[in-house]
């Protein structure tokens, strides 16, 4: 059984347009118009699956900015500072 492609998009033309578009190509899709509708949407073995790898994804990627923030602070108050 081929997946759903959940479109989300809170601009109802763009989200028809992609919608149709995705069904066009053979895809089933759902169009939703926000986020918490997405959550709903999803049965709750999804639902809990996707909120545990959001939050994974948002921990990387606020380690990935730390790694990347601290060496550019740090070059730029050598450069305020003359160094």
């Amino acid at each position: 059984m081929p997946g759903i492609v959940y479109d989300v998009d809170d601009d109802a033309s763009f989200l028809t347009a992609v919608s149709r578009l995705l069904r066009v190509n053979g895809h089933p899709v759902k169009a939703l118009s926000s986020a918490s509708e997405f959550l709903e949407a999803l049965p709750a073995p999804d639902r809990q699956k996707f909120v545990k790898a959001l939050s994974q994804i948002a921990q990387a990627a606020e380690q990935m900015n730390g790694d990347v923030v601290r060496p550019v602070r740090r070059n730029v108050r050598r450069r305020k500072l003359g160094g």
